[in-house]
């Protein structure tokens, strides 16, 4: 069976950050890769915040949901701080966050493996879920839950 988009996305964003981890470029080439991972990491969060959790709020605790939404926001002001480093020049800094920012992902991302994907698996809707995330293209501003919910404040 292909895996779904979400899965697939956690593959391209654990590859590009390890990428940036192992990176010893300019700032400039660490700047544009960051920027390119945000955007990305920006399109995933869309899809699962938007398709993936309103599908499986019966089966999952709104803690554990509410816990993987505080991260998407987490991971978004990590890599703003780590482009904020950059500018500084503070290299030790920034090796330093994008250590964290891997570390972060990987939980993240095994969690939401185990924890999340599995139930819509189960039921086979992962893929009608999947459909529809595929098809529909992120508004313009878009934010994560999290992030928009403290901004209204």
């Amino acid at each position: 069976m292909e895996k779904s988009i979400f899965s697939s996305d956690h593959h391209i964003l654990v590859r590009m950050v390890s990428r940036l981890a192992m990176n010893e470029g300019t700032g400039e080439v660490m700047k544009s890769a960051l920027l390119k991972l945000r955007r990305k990491m920006l399109l995933h969060f869309f899809r699962e915040e938007t398709y993936l959790f309103p599908s499986i709020q019966t089966f999952v605790s709104h803690a554990f949901v509410l816990g993987l939404l505080t991260e998407h926001a987490g991971m978004l002001r990590m890599i703003d701080k780590i482009l904020a480093y950059i500018e500084k020049g503070d290299l030790e800094r920034t090796s330093d966050r994008m250590t964290g920012l891997m570390r972060l992902l990987l939980v993240h991302c095994q969690r939401e493996e185990r924890e999340i994907y599995s139930v819509p698996e189960l039921s086979g809707k992962i893929y009608e879920i999947d459909q529809k995330a595929r098809k529909d293209r992120m508004p313009e501003g878009w934010k994560c839950a999290i992030t928009a919910k403290y901004e209204r404040r």
